[in-house]
C-alpha cells in the first residue's frame, strides 16, 4: 500500500483542478486479477490488491475513482452501472468503465 502523504497531494491537486468544496471520500482495499489493477495493459497475472479511493462532489453526484493513487476516470454517481458496483465496494476499473461506457470527460 502506498503512502498517505501521495494521497494528500493527488487529493490537493485533485480540489485545485475541480473547484469541488463539498466532497465525501470513501476508500477500500479491492482485489484486481493482474497487477495492472484494472487499467488493462500489460500486467503480471497475479491477483493484486490496491487502494481504491472515490472522491464524490455532494452536489453535483461526480465521482472521480484513483486506483492504487492512479487517477482511472470520471462518472456520475447517477449511472446505475456504477452506483450498484460502488455500493458493493467493487468500483470497475478503467477498462471496464470504458466498455461500460460510463466515463465522463475529463475537466
Amino acid at each position: 500500500m502506498r503512502s498517505t502523504t501521495n494521497f494528500n497531494k493527488l487529493f490537493k491537486d485533485y480540489i485545485a483542478q475541480t473547484g469541488y468544496e463539498e466532497v465525501e471520500i470513501y476508500s477500500w482495499p479491492q482485489m484486481w486479477s493482474s497487477t495492472a489493477c484494472g487499467f488493462g495493459g500489460i500486467g503480471g497475472c497475479a491477483m493484486t490488491i490496491a487502494q481504491t479511493v472515490v472522491i464524490r462532489d455532494i452536489y453535483s453526484e461526480e465521482c472521480c475513482v484513483f486506483i492504487n493513487d492512479r487517477f482511472a476516470y470520471r462518472v456520475s454517481l447517477h449511472n446505475s452501472s456504477f452506483k450498484d458496483k460502488f455500493l458493493e465496494m467493487r468500483a470497475p476499473g478503467l477498462k471496464e468503465a470504458i466498455d461500460l461506457g460510463i466515463c465522463l470527460p475529463c475537466k
